[in-house]
C-alpha cells in the first residue's frame, strides 16, 4: 500500500540515500525524470521515475536493493532504471527516444548528469518513431478485435497505448522543429496542428488515461478514429524525411 502525505522532495531524497547507503562509490549518480521533473507530479497518480546509475561493479549486485525498492514503491516511485554509462553510450541508437524522452525533462540529484552530452542520432529517432508506431498500431488493432466491442476492455488499452504515444510524438515534434519541451499535451497538440492530426481525439484518450469513462458505443466511435490516426502517422513517419546527421540537443 502507498504512504500518503510525503513530499516528492522527502520521496527522492530517501531515494538518494538509500542509493548511497547501498552501493556506496559503486554508485554514479541518481537522476529524476519524467513528469515530476517537468513539475506535472500528481501525488496519489503520477509515478515517480528515477534512473540509477551504476559502475560494472554495482550493476552486478541489484539484489541489494531489494529491501529499497520495496520501500520506494510504497511512496510511488515506479521501478528504477538501473544503468551503467556504457549501457547509456550503447543504447542511444536502440532507445533514442526513450533516451531523448529522459534528456529534456530530467534533474540529477546526486552525481554527475549522465544526460546532459548524450548525442541523439536523428535517422535512429525517425526509425524508432515508425516502428514504433507501426507496432501500435498493430497492437491497437488486435485489441480491438479482441476485446469484442466490450468497453472495460477498450479503457484499458486506451489508458496502456497513450503513454508511448506521449514519448513518440514529442521525438516527432523534436524531428520537425528541433524543439522537445513542453507538457505530453502540449507536445500532441502541436504535433497535430502541424501534421493535421485530431488533437481532440487524443484529448478525450488522455481523459480516459486519467480515469474517465466512456459509454460502449463511444468508446467503439473513439477506436474507430483512434486506429485512423495511427495509420495517418504511420505514413507521415514513413514519409518523413530526415538528414542523416546526429544532433546535441
Amino acid at each position: 500500500m502507498k504512504r500518503k502525505g510525503r513530499s516528492l522532495d522527502d520521496i527522492v531524497g530517501d531515494v538518494v540515500s538509500d542509493s548511497v547507503k547501498i552501493y556506496g562509490d559503486r554508485l554514479v549518480s541518481v537522476t529524476l525524470y519524467g513528469s515530476a521533473a517537468r513539475g506535472e507530479y500528481r501525488p496519489g497518480r503520477s509515478d515517480i521515475n528515477i534512473l540509477i546509475v551504476l559502475d560494472a561493479k554495482g550493476i552486478l549486485d541489484l539484489e541489494d536493493a531489494f529491501d529499497a525498492v520495496r520501500r520506494w514503491r510504497r511512496d510511488g516511485v515506479d521501478i528504477p532504471l538501473f544503468l551503467t554509462e556504457r549501457y547509456i553510450a550503447g543504447a542511444l541508437d536502440a532507445y533514442p527516444i526513450e533516451f531523448l524522452d529522459m534528456k529534456v525533462a530530467h534533474s540529477t540529484v546526486h552525481g554527475s548528469d549522465p544526460l546532459e552530452n548524450l548525442v541523439i542520432d536523428r535517422d535512429a529517432v525517425r526509425l524508432q518513431a515508425e516502428r514504433n508506431a507501426r507496432g501500435w498500431l498493430l497492437r491497437l488493432r488486435r485489441g480491438y478485435l479482441e476485446s469484442g466491442g466490450n468497453s472495460h476492455s477498450l479503457h484499458a488499452l486506451a489508458r496502456e497505448s497513450l503513454p508511448a504515444f506521449h514519448a513518440l510524438f514529442r521525438g516527432l515534434l523534436w524531428l520537425d522543429r528541433g524543439e522537445s519541451g513542453g507538457s505530453p499535451m502540449e507536445t500532441m497538440r502541436r504535433v497535430c496542428d502541424r501534421f493535421d492530426l485530431k488533437y481532440a481525439l487524443f484529448e478525450d484518450l488522455e481523459e480516459i488515461r486519467l480515469g474517465g469513462k466512456r459509454r460502449a458505443g463511444d468508446m467503439l466511435a473513439l477506436f474507430d478514429s483512434y486506429l485512423e490516426e495511427v495509420r495517418k502517422l504511420v505514413l507521415i513517419l514513413d514519409d518523413f524525411d530526415t538528414p542523416n546527421r546526429e544532433v546535441r540537443t
